[in-house]
């Protein structure tokens, strides 16, 4: 697997698009409003065989580096090593916020060594059903 700096942004959002619906709070825009800033933010594609298999975004904070990842639904075998690999070009410690009904996406970051450091109390509302966002951090 190959990772690299992603500038273009359709080539973000052709993946971003393929599993929008899920990552998407009620709250967010429209697909249509998305747009990455390639200039503030950090993407990072992973490529088998010259196709993208998924993305990773590391948006710079105060005092951490915000991470998120998406893959290819049919390409998600190859996940860990993206997201391991990504991870690497953080400036700062990791950290991510998953909503806390997305078990296996809890699971993953587990896997990859993120620790829950805390919770934003109905922090994410999706089909109109609020639920808890469980923040993690690399550790």
């Amino acid at each position: 697997m190959i990772i690299r700096r992603i500038y273009d942004p359709e080539l973000i959002r052709e993946v971003a698009r393929l599993d929008w619906d899920n990552i998407a709070a009620d709250n967010q825009s429209n697909f249509d409003e998305f747009l990455p800033d390639v200039n503030a933010d950090r993407f990072f594609g992973g490529f088998v065989a010259g196709e993208i298999i998924g993305i990773v975004m590391l948006k710079d904070k105060d005092e951490h580096t915000a991470a998120h990842i998406i893959t290819v639904p049919e390409k998600k075998a190859y996940a860990y090593i993206l997201a391991k690999r990504a991870l690497n070009h953080a400036k700062m410690p990791v950290q991510t916020e998953i909503p806390d009904n997305y078990l296996n996406v809890i699971k993953f970051a587990e896997y990859l060594g993120f620790k829950e450091i805390g919770r934003r109390k109905e922090g994410w509302v999706k089909n109109g059903i609020a639920g808890d966002l469980i923040i993690m951090r690399l550790i």
